[in-house]
């Protein structure tokens, strides 16, 4: 598999962070209007947006247009949407990414690069930066999830503490 097809396995199992992020929010009561600044987008912003960037990378690689999500669906909707997006794109589709200059904006910036430097520079951190706001949000407001429920990877002893 190449690199650009790990990158949409690896955006599916995101997809799967977040909606545990948002059952975990919904368990303790977090507000889906929650954040961290008053000039901060909220949690459930936070959640789409970070499901918008797995689209706004994958789709262009396949030389297809983003699919849309409804700004106004609740925030598992907005997951399994994009998940389902995602899962409809086979290897096939990806014949051509390593060639491809993606565009995209950035705010109102506009954002013109090789497809690689694109997942790089572009789609991850602004993936992560939305994952990891969500991610805060949660444990501001007392939800106990760890680095291992935002990567999926790190497992701590049940008495490990950072304290």
């Amino acid at each position: 598999m190449d690199w650009y097809q790990v990158a949409v396995v690896d955006a599916v199992a995101l997809l799967d962070r977040l909606e545990q992020f948002v059952e975990r929010g919904a368990e303790y009561g977090v507000p889906l209007h929650a954040s961290l600044a008053k000039d901060m987008f909220g949690f459930s912003d936070q959640v789409q947006i970070a499901a918008g960037f797995t689209l706004r990378g994958a789709f262009p690689l396949c030389g297809r247009i983003v699919p849309e999500l409804d700004e106004t669906a609740a925030p598992a909707a907005a997951i399994a949407t994009a998940r389902d997006h995602l899962q409809s794109l086979h290897p096939g589709d990806f014949s051509e990414a390593a060639t491809r200059v993606l565009e995209d904006m950035a705010g109102d910036s506009p954002i013109r690069l090789p497809a690689d430097r694109f997942m790089i520079r572009y789609i991850l951190p602004n993936l992560t930066f939305h994952m990891t706001c969500a991610y805060a949000i949660l444990r501001h407001h007392g939800v106990p999830v760890g680095k291992e429920d935002f990567d999926g990877l790190h497992s701590y002893a049940p008495d490990f503490s950072f304290i």
